[in-house]
């Protein structure tokens, strides 16, 4: 019986730290504060800066590869609160959005709203990240990536390194810390 106990104890203690831990260390559940386009526009209009759209599908895999891991990494996520606006968008809604006070559409025929097609410049593939810097034209990064894979490009529009240095410059002298 004394085993038994002392088993259970044990058990016990684990099972609280584990709670514990995971109380320590609520930045785990910490994901991207999205943002619709309607509430992008109204903030733009009164503090610009740059942009992060994410345009995803309700079907596409990879997407909520990158909702469960790049979206909620804690360094993304605090990095993206103070730098950019945040915005996601369903590449297939049904619902028309309101950007930057020019309205877009579903289209049947493609399956997809009018939005997708603009900010993916035509080429439809999902995930994709489009940075919009305040002075400058969209940047489309197609694919899923980790958070370390996408913290260059992130600071360097974020950090609007984007309006005195080439990517190349940048690219030779940094140096990323995010894991």
């Amino acid at each position: 019986m004394i085993k038994v106990r002392r088993i259970g104890s044990v058990m016990f203690l684990l099972a609280l730290l584990s709670v514990a831990g995971s109380m320590a260390n609520p930045g785990q559940t910490q994901k991207v504060a999205w943002i619709s386009p309607e509430e992008m526009s109204a903030k733009y209009v009164i503090s610009k800066r740059p942009i992060i759209v994410d345009v995803y599908t309700t079907w596409c895999y990879y997407c909520k590869v990158m909702d469960n891991s790049t979206w909620q990494n804690d360094s993304v996520v605090n990095y993206l609160r103070d730098k950019f606006y945040t915005v996601k968008i369903d590449a297939e809604s049904k619902e028309p959005f309101l950007w930057m006070g020019e309205k877009f559409e579903y289209i049947p025929k493609y399956k997809l709203n009018q939005l997708a097609i603009k900010l993916l410049q035509g080429n439809i593939v999902y995930p994709s990240t489009v940075i919009i810097p305040e002075n400058g034209e969209p940047e489309v990064i197609s694919g899923a990536f980790s958070a370390s894979e996408m913290e260059m490009l992130f600071k360097y529009y974020g950090d609007k390194w984007n309006e005195t240095v080439t990517p190349e410059s940048f690219q030779k002298k940094f140096r990323g810390n995010w894991k």
